[in-house]
């Protein structure tokens, strides 16, 4: 029997194997405690002998195969008596390696148990079901419990520095390498029974045994834990998600590629030649292990990957305990790979994973969508395969990381929802994070019908409607068609948009807030736009997440190697339409955004924030860009403006009344921040207010910095700025906020009249610190966080008077301010300027200024007199500034002429 059917072959792909099944008629099937089903066969007992450390084989028939498997994937079977493999020495003074394999354990299986290696290095299962793994006299174990009937990964790597225990894929105990290098071992490499003895059998299934002589990072295991792996031209490369694996350094951003060369053994449990099981790390499999009265191949069940069997929950609809299946396992780890092939599959919650496939129907010809619920992330760090689609409910968001590709040939889509709070008058700045659907590019450019699928589009007209708006007001701001300058370009709904660029829209005459559908192929991976030194640009968002700001920032820097072209700061148009579509009736300005923060855009009506605010306005913009927002940059030199996976991050968009964004810009909740920030108000004449902000950072300087120090891009008629190289700024930056800080404000004005200068708010601001105005004209200092300062300005500039100080400087020393006080007042009944000067100090003069810094009354005391008094006639009622001068110093004081 055991020669009759030698020669009766069936040829596969990458091997020959033996078939009984269709020959041998009274062939019997078995059962175990997995529940074996028909499609598990059996061969009648082999016997073997043990002698002297050698494995002989005595009387040895053929492994049999299920015929009727459909994808000749399968699992070994060792019985805890007698089955187990057997090779010659393996692992033989390596410098260092890495084991692994998947095991499934039988719900007899008691005691201690050798699962896989050699004497010098290898794995086994204990009494209380933890996992060793053994280096060199060197023992570590799992602090986790396996379960019995559910599958593991189970892996050690070794190296001249640690000693690592992964228990699917996570980091289980670890010890410091003191032994250098594996010593010499002759023993064989086995799997399933004690190295020396006929005892500590395995009672379980095992799959996807796999040997390196490298120790794998963390990042390469992870990468090949839950698929099968094939040999790319001398590369490791998955056999799901078809990428090389690749070792990712996330501070230099390079991949370093596995070579195949490093792969030693490779059992995949499906590839048998008679009583061989063959090693599918050389070509022709020409090395092989010997079975040795192992009786039971069933087909594959281990993760490779999770894979629905249901609809419902995604836990659920993975979980599959008669497999050894647990669906939570998919979500509890961040490379998991998940195929979905059925409908109304869903999860509420946050998810990550390596690798997402999804189907494009399911069995019964039904497209699949996979929902999103609850603000939550899908987080796809390596690869997503999308034929179906994923809806993203409730402003979930779709985030793809640095390494993460978007199969070009995916012809699925993503689905997600804005809810606007708008007029017929007033501009929102858009961008998509979809593009139009094909299966043969990524990143592609549409037109807003291709993307937007509940609203019309009115070709005439200007005004919106019930579920429409006038295409008239869908413009981009690019560079123009040579090149040379920027200009708007007029595209209404006809005109294409590339990934990337942001445009203009108008809103609905709905009473409540217009919900947007957006629907298209996702954006993913680099997107680069050309744009010429000096031009503006409308860009946006391009990803189906939010977008960090500081990251994309860092990443166009014109200095450095990052090779980019803008100026480092980007503005956010904020307007209030003013219910016209006159441009004259509008009213705001830019927000403004840099390394060193945000600010709101100047805006109609003075806001008087307390001088103890921690306050920042709605509008001020954050470190992260919502989804689907649009932006201004300005190119420093000629280049690209870049947008890549590494700026793309998870924060919860914060909504409003019934979930609708501001009508504008969409808003993210504050990320803290403890740098210490202190923000200036301007509350003008004709009632516009400005802030400034003013962030210590040790990145920074005193002078100009890029990237953190913010030009000012709009002018109000009546507006305040720092002055930094005789150039207007809304945000500065400086290495340090200490008493000698000066920093200079520029002002002006459209109108004579009064204005205020104020502390709009602080962030971790020093406490021990005072805030002062330091008007240069009037000599006075002012302390801003006692109350706003207060001037009558004629219409004009004033670049040169005024400065944000944290000292007095004219304030005199303790010891000496006690002995010498002054104390200045006006007596309003006598039109009187009052001096008590108690230590008779020499008082060279007296002058007293109007808020205009002109000076109404000079005294040449020339004296030390310790009181007098002195008539002061036609002064107009209001505040004034009486400086003293004295040979120890110059005092000032704000005094009140009242009616």
């Amino acid at each position: 029997m055991k020669n009759a059917h030698k020669s009766c072959w069936l040829k596969t792909s990458t091997m020959f194997l033996l078939t009984w099944y269709a020959l041998t008629p009274a062939l019997s099937l078995s059962s175990n405690s997995f529940g074996a089903t028909s499609s598990e066969l059996s061969t009648t007992n082999h016997n073997f002998s043990f002698s002297k450390d050698k494995l002989l084989q005595s009387d040895n028939e053929a492994m049999v195969l299920p015929g009727n498997s459909a994808n000749n994937k399968f699992q070994l079977y060792f019985n805890g008596e007698t089955a187990y493999t057997s090779e010659p020495t393996l692992i033989n003074s390596w410098q260092e390696t890495s084991l692994m394999v998947w095991i499934n354990i039988a719900d007899l299986s008691n005691g201690i148990q050798f699962i896989a290696g050699q004497n010098i290095f290898n794995l086994q299962l204990n009494a209380d079901k933890s996992i060793s793994a053994y280096a060199n006299n060197q023992t570590i174990t799992s602090n986790d419990i396996l379960n019995n009937n559910q599958w593991y990964h189970i892996a050690a790597t070794f190296n001249a520095n640690t000693f690592n225990l992964y228990i699917n894929g996570v980091l289980n105990a670890s010890l410091i390498n003191t032994s250098g290098s594996l010593d010499a071992d002759t023993s064989y490499f086995i799997l399933g029974k004690n190295q020396i003895s006929d005892s500590q059998y395995f009672q379980g299934y095992m799959d996807e045994l796999r040997v390196f002589n490298k120790a794998l990072t963390s990042n390469e295991l992870q990468k090949i834990i839950f698929q099968e792996i094939e040999n790319n031209n001398g590369i490791v490369k998955g056999a799901v998600l078809p990428k090389d694996i690749t070792d990712f350094n996330t501070e230099t951003h390079i991949s370093t590629p596995l070579s195949w060369n490093y792969l030693k053994r490779y059992y995949r449990m499906d590839s048998l030649n008679e009583i061989q099981l063959n090693d599918f790390s050389k070509e022709l499999n020409t090395e092989s292990a010997t079975l040795h009265n192992v009786e039971i191949l069933n087909q594959q069940t281990a993760p490779l990957p999770f894979v629905t069997n249901q609809s419902g929950s995604l836990e659920n609809a993975i979980n599959h305990p008669e497999h050894g299946i647990r669906g939570t396992d998919a979500l509890a780890y961040n490379w998991s790979i998940v195929h979905i092939k059925h409908n109304d599959v869903y999860f509420s919650g946050s998810q990550a994973h390596l690798g997402l496939i999804i189907d494009e129907q399911n069995a019964d010809l039904e497209p699949i969508t996979f929902t999103v619920l609850d603000q939550a992330e899908l987080n796809i760090s390596w690869y997503l395969n999308l034929n179906g689609t994923i809806d993203l409910k409730d402003n979930s968001q779709l985030i793809q990381g640095e390494e993460s590709t978007l199969n070009t040939s995916s012809l699925g889509e993503i689905s997600t929802n804005k809810a606007i709070s708008g007029d017929i008058y007033t501009y929102n700045y858009w961008s998509s994070p979809v593009g139009q659907t094909n299966n043969s590019t990524n990143n592609n450019t549409y037109k807003l019908p291709d993307v937007i699928k509940n609203i019309n589009f009115l070709k005439s007209g200007y005004d919106g409607g019930t579920n429409a708006i006038a295409d008239y007001w869908i413009w981009k701001c690019t560079n123009a068609y040579n090149s040379t300058n920027s200009i708007w370009q007029h595209i209404r709904s006809t005109g294409s948009i590339k990934a990337g660029e942001g445009f203009t829209m108008k809103g609905t005459t709905n009473d409540a807030a217009q919900n947007f559908k957006i629907k298209g192929k996702p954006n993913n991976g680099p997107i680069a736009i050309a744009i010429e030194a000096g031009n503006h640009y409308l860009v946006g968002n391009p990803y189906a997440s939010t977008l960090d700001a500081k990251q994309f920032i860092i990443d166009n820097s014109s200095i450095g190697q990052n090779n980019g072209a803008i100026t480092g700061t980007l503005y956010f148009k904020e307007h209030d339409s003013g219910s016209s579509h006159r441009s004259s009736a509008y009213d705001g300005g830019y927000a403004t955004y840099s390394l060193a923060g945000g600010v709101p855009a100047a805006h109609k009506g003075n806001d008087n924030h307390a001088a103890t605010s921690h306050d920042v306005t709605s509008e001020t913009p954050g470190q992260y860009i919502p989804m689907s927002q649009a932006f201004f940059v300005v190119a420093e030199t000629s280049g690209t403006i870049q947008f890549n996976n590494n700026q793309r991050a998870f924060h919860i968009e914060e909504t409003h009344a019934n979930d609708v964004a501001k009508t504008a810009n969409f808003k993210i909740a504050a990320v803290e921040d403890e740098r210490p920030k202190l923000r200036i108000g301007f509350n003008s004449v004709n009632q516009i207010h400005r802030q400034l902000l003013i962030t210590e950072d040790p990145n920074a300087s005193s002078g100009y910095d890029w990237g953190y120090d913010a030009k000012a891009i709009d002018s109000q008629i009546d507006d305040m700025y720092w002055l930094i190289n005789d150039e207007n700024y809304n945000i500065q930056s400086t290495n340090l906020i200490e008493e000698s800080t000066k920093i200079p404000l520029g002002i002006h004005t459209q109108s004579e009249g009064e204005n205020s200068i104020s502390v709009d708010g602080f962030e971790y601001f020093p406490k021990d610190l005072n805030v002062y105005l330091h008007d240069k004209t009037l000599g006075v200092f002012h302390n801003l966080l006692d109350s706003n300062y207060t001037i009558h300005l004629a219409a004009g500039s004033y670049l040169d008077r005024f400065e944000i100080t944290f000292t007095d400087s004219t304030t005199l020393s303790t010891d000496l301010y006690e002995s010498t006080q002054i104390d200045m007042s006006f007596l309003n009944s006598e039109n009187s300027i009052v001096i008590h000067n108690p230590s008779a100090i020499y008082i060279e003069s007296v002058q007293m200024y109007n808020m205009l810094g002109q000076c109404v009354f000079k005294l040449q005391s020339q004296a030390n007199k310790s009181n007098f008094s002195h008539n002061v006639e036609n002064l107009h009622f209001g505040v004034y500034i009486l400086k003293i001068k004295t040979n120890v110093g110059i005092f000032s004081k704000e005094i009140l002429k009242s009616k």
